[in-house]
């Protein structure tokens, strides 16, 4: 087991690292700290942190926040903890969102077909072959000259 210093050491190369936003390495020296100190609800709560916002790991953020919430009764730590949590929800609700909306774009329905993602471009280039689908579809000059002149045909 560590000494006093080496732990109150090696948390600070863990905090540090992660207000840096060097995650990967914060996350090196926590899980190290937390195999040591199972069941300090300080280096749990920083591994939170470091799971939920540098990482984005939010299952084992999760966990973390949990821990902390059995291992403490310091009204500190578990404001915080909850704090954690909350985020934690609210990032895994916005990425299932996220996730819904992506799965549902992916699909688009014309008449009565349905193309998948990159289809449609490929079926509109077969059906106007003169047009030009990557650089966007070009008006007509005169169109556009009488239209700004009040010109009707």
């Amino acid at each position: 087991m560590a000494s006093g210093t080496d732990y109150v050491q090696e948390y600070g190369q863990a905090e540090k690292a992660y207000l840096q936003g060097n995650f990967e390495e914060a996350a090196k020296i926590i899980d190290r700290m937390a195999e040591e100190f199972p069941g300090d609800p300080t280096v749990l709560l920083l591994q939170g942190h470091v799971y939920c916002y540098g990482l984005h790991k939010y299952e084992l953020a999760l966990q973390q926040y949990e821990s902390v919430l059995q291992l403490t009764d310091k009204p500190d730590l578990i404001d915080y903890a909850n704090k954690g949590l909350k985020q934690v929800r609210q990032f895994q609700s916005r990425t299932e969102a996220a996730d819904v909306v992506l799965a549902e774009t992916t699909q688009l329905e014309v008449g009565d077909r349905e193309f998948g993602q990159g289809e449609l471009e490929s079926q509109i280039e077969q059906e106007f072959p003169d047009s030009s689908w990557e650089n966007g579809f070009q008006a007509d000059s005169m169109d556009l000259d009488s239209a700004n002149s009040g010109e009707n045909y």
